[in-house]
C-alpha cells in the first residue's frame, strides 16, 4: 500500500480494499493502475491487471500498456492481459485473436478461453457478427486453427472451437473431418456441438449421415442425439432426423422433450 500512496490519494492499508476503492473511481484510477504495472512490484502488479479487467471498456486508455505485456514470461500476467483486452473490447481484441495462430499451445488456450468468456456477456447475434468479422479478415487461417483445437486436451477449448466453426457455416467445410472425428469423443457436449456444427456447415452426404446416425444409435446422451438429429435434417436427411426427434418427444422426461422440440420449432 506504500506503493499506492506514492502514486495517488489512496491511504487504505488493506490492498484488496484499496483496489476496490480505486475501481470505484473508474477511469480516473486507470493511470494509477498503469503506473503500478510498469513498476512491476508483485502481487500489486497482478492486482492492477485484474482491476483493469474488471473495469472493462472504462479502461480503454490502458490498452497500449496491456499490449506491451502480451508476451510476458509470467503465464498468470498473460492471462490477465488477454482477459482485460477482450473485456475492454477495443483494438487489442485483434491481438488476442492473432494469438490463435501462435505455436505455443498454452497461448492458444489462454486466447480462446479469454475470447470465449467475452461471449458470456453478449447476445447470440453479437457473437455471430464478431465471428463473421474474423472470417472477413483471415478466415481460412482461423478455420484451420479451430479445427486443430478440436483435439486440444482442454474440454472447454474443444467445445468452443466446435461452436466457432459452426458460425462459419459452409465456409468451414475443410473442418468437417475434424468435426466428424469429434463425434466419436467421450465428451457428450463436444459431440453435441460438433453435430450442430456439421449441420450448419453442411456435411458431405455419405460420411456425415453415417457418422450422425451412428451417434444417435450409440449415444446415451439425449442432447447429443437431438443435435445429431437436427444436423441430419439440415444436411438433407430429414427422415432420419425426425425419427429420433419424434421418439424423444414421447419421453417421460420434460427436459428431453423440450430439447427435441427446439430443433423442430426452428
Amino acid at each position: 500500500s506504500n506503493l499506492f500512496r506514492s502514486l495517488g490519494p489512496y491511504e487504505d492499508d488493506d490492498k484488496d480494499n484499496l483496489i476496490e476503492t480505486a475501481i470505484l473511481d473508474g477511469m480516473y484510477a486507470v493511470p494509477l493502475f498503469e503506473k503500478v504495472i510498469r513498476i512491476g512490484e508483485r502481487p500489486l502488479q497482478k492486482q492492477a491487471f485484474a482491476a483493469l479487467y474488471r473495469l472493462g471498456p472504462v479502461a480503454a486508455q490502458a490498452e497500449p500498456t496491456l499490449i506491451e505485456f502480451l508476451e510476458n514470461a509470467d503465464p498468470e500476467i498473460r492471462r490477465w492481459v488477454y482477459f482485460a483486452l477482450v473485456r475492454i473490447n477495443g483494438l487489442g481484441v485483434d491481438r488476442v485473436v492473432s494469438s490463435l495462430n501462435s505455436e505455443d499451445i498454452e497461448i492458444q488456450k489462454i486466447a480462446i478461453i479469454a475470447l470465449a468468456e467475452k461471449f458470456q456477456y453478449q447476445l447470440e447475434d453479437q457473437f455471430s457478427l464478431f465471428v463473421q468479422s474474423l472470417a472477413l479478415r483471415q478466415e481460412q487461417g482461423i478455420i484451420l486453427k479451430l479445427e486443430a483445437l478440436l483435439a486440444h486436451p482442454n474440454g472447454m477449448v474443444r467445445r468452443t472451437a466446435a461452436q466457432w466453426l459452426a458460425e462459419f457455416g459452409p465456409n468451414a467445410k475443410t473442418a468437417l473431418t475434424g468435426l466428424l472425428d469429434s463425434l466419436k469423443s467421450n465428451d457428450a457436449q463436444l459431440q453435441s456441438e460438433s453435430a450442430l456444427a456439421i449441420g450448419k456447415i453442411g456435411g458431405t452426404a455419405g460420411s456425415a449421415r453415417q457418422a450422425l446416425v451412428m451417434l444417435i444409435a450409440k449415444s446415451h446422451d439425449y442432447a447429443s442425439r437431438a443435435s445429431a438429429a437436427f444436423a441430419l435434417i439440415e444436411i438433407g436427411h430429414a427422415q432420419d432426423g425426425f425419427q429420433e426427434l419424434m421418439q424423444q418427444l414421447t419421453n417421460q422426461d420434460e427436459h428431453v422433450r423440450e430439447g427435441a422440440l427446439s430443433p423442430l420449432l426452428e
